[in-house]
């Protein structure tokens, strides 16, 4: 029977298993700014369990914290609302620790700067551009995860600021079997010459695994083909037509045969190393010379990858099989051929990280489970890189490339940095204050026309509408909208800290107007 927190985290578990729920309780995550979606972010961690978190926040909680906060209370009016947040986050879950810093973040990056060193990710909600940029880098010098979260009414902007997002478990949507039929192993064939397909009583021949039907057909395709698996459509239809004459009349159900002609483009798929995974191999991150004892593991677990594949021309047996139609026997034996053979592909490779981890000094111990789970998902594994915020604003190119599609979310994008343009200037968001509505708007339009200009583009006819709706919301956060891009921004946290599933490309935009939500990359 499951212990009691294996009962309690058994949904996310499924997801990323027990040593992606470890790196979460192992973290420690800082929030600035414990508004409406900063407390909903963190309520997102904090139910599965981070390992503790603080919430740094000169503010005191007012009013206007009551329309969009769940996480204040009437009676909270004018205390620390980093307190009084903190305390509420941490009755979702007793496991979680939590601390509060009434500070702003630019005076503790100004006093005390290694206060951010000890954090395994930083959430930055609602910092003006001057603070944003000092504290992107801050993080980017030493490769401090950052997600940046702006929310302005009914509109929301998220980003990820990660030098680089390495991972081994990116859990595809559809993951394609490597059954390794158009090349089989030895210990795969020796299978086969088990089998009778023309001897077989009628209940055996049922239950004969549809890759045994498969692997015969294309071993006999190839025996009068020199050696050559179907390449051509009348060779596959060739080869069709081999897999439909193995159905046998004096058998009434035939579902391996139904699944072996489902199945038949796997009989052809070349065993080959796709182009992505050539890239990483190639990254000269993994090259000998670059590798130290403080190199990332993904990346000597990559150097000990290529040096099999150079060996075998492919990469390691992932060992798993689709389900199928068969007797428990059959199943069992077809299993242990490609468990064994997996195995060993794993042990060759955990040999090399030995070899190399030695080779560059590490110190601490080979994680075999970890080497495993490499090699088992070796075909599907991602490399991200990132852009630091002061480069992302300097790219004048990469802004006016995203700019040049009328429907890219890159137009919101560069509204957000006009109002941070407009905070510059006047020291105050548009639509905050009392003051003219019209003159705020002409003011942020003109701030806009200066980004737009600066790389060579003017305003879009949909520019004047975007602004005057900015100007309406005068810098809320309604709590709709919030609870919205936090549970998007908490995934991605969730991603940079089990280092599991890839991350968004560059950002995203929320339009809860036009329920739109978009990934932009500049």
């Amino acid at each position: 029977m499951a212990d009691a927190k294996t009962q309690k985290y058994d949904r996310q578990l499924r997801l990323w298993q027990a040593h992606g729920q470890a790196r979460l309780e192992k973290a420690n995550i800082c929030l600035i700014n414990g508004n409406a979606v900063g407390t909903e972010i963190m309520k997102n961690l904090v139910l599965p369990a981070i390992g503790s978190f603080t919430v740094v926040d000169p503010c005191k909680v007012t009013e206007r914290d009551l329309g969009s906060n769940f996480f204040v209370t009437v009676n909270d009016i004018g205390k620390s609302r980093a307190q009084v947040t903190m305390e509420l986050l941490r009755e979702l879950n007793e496991e979680v620790s939590g601390a509060a810093v009434e500070d702003s973040m630019s005076n503790l990056l100004k006093n005390d700067p290694s206060f951010f060193a000890q954090f395994t990710l930083v959430i930055a909600t609602q910092l003006p551009q001057p603070d944003l940029l000092a504290l992107g880098e801050y993080c980017w010098a030493r490769n401090i995860p950052l997600i940046t979260v702006r929310l302005c009414g009914f509109w929301g902007l998220g980003r990820s600021v990660v030098r680089e997002h390495c991972v081994i478990e990116s859990h595809p949507e559809s993951p394609t079997p490597d059954l390794r039929l158009s090349a089989p192993f030895p210990s795969l064939l020796q299978l086969l010459t088990t089998v009778d397909f023309s001897a077989a009583d009628t209940l055996t021949f049922s239950h004969i695994p549809f890759v045994l039907i498969l692997l015969h057909c294309i071993e006999e395709f190839k025996a009068t083909h020199g050696g050559a698996i179907p390449s051509t459509s009348e060779e596959r239809s060739e080869f069709r037509r081999m897999v439909a004459e193995m159905r046998r009349e004096d058998v009434a159900e035939q579902q391996n045969i139904n699944e072996a002609e489902a199945s038949v483009y796997r009989a052809w798929a070349p065993v080959d190393i796709p182009s992505n995974i050539k890239d990483i191999l190639d990254d000269g991150a993994a090259d000998l010379d670059k590798l130290t004892k403080d190199s990332e593991s993904f990346w000597i677990y990559v150097h000990a990858l290529r040096m099999f594949s150079r060996t075998h021309n492919c990469l390691p047996l992932a060992g798993s099989l689709p389900d199928m139609h068969s007797d428990t026997d059959s199943y069992v034996r077809l299993q242990t051929v490609y468990h064994d053979k997996a195995m060993r592909d794993y042990e060759e490779i955990l040999q090399n990280v030995k070899q190399l981890w030695q080779q560059i000094g590490r110190t601490d111990s080979v994680d075999p489970d970890e080497v495993k789970r490499f090699c088992r998902n070796a075909r599907w594994l991602k490399v991200s890189r990132g852009k630091s915020i002061e480069d992302e604003y300097a790219d004048g190119a990469a802004l006016r490339s995203a700019l040049s599609d009328p429907t890219s979310p890159a137009g919101l994008y560069l509204l957000f940095r006009a109002m941070d343009g407009f905070h510059q200037r006047y020291g105050r968001y548009p639509g905050s204050s009392d003051d003219n509505d019209e003159l705020d708007a002409e003011n942020l339009m003109a701030v806009l026309k200066e980004l737009l200009h600066s790389v060579g583009l003017e305003p879009r006819a949909d520019f004047e509408d975007m602004v005057r709706e900015g100007v309406r919301a005068g810098g809320s956060e309604l709590h709709s909208v919030a609870a919205f891009v936090g549970g998007i921004v908490s995934q991605e946290c969730l991603k940079v800290i089990t280092k599991q599933y890839g991350l968004v490309h560059g950002g995203f935009v929320v339009d809860a107007v036009k329920a739109v939500v978009g990934e932009y990359k500049v």
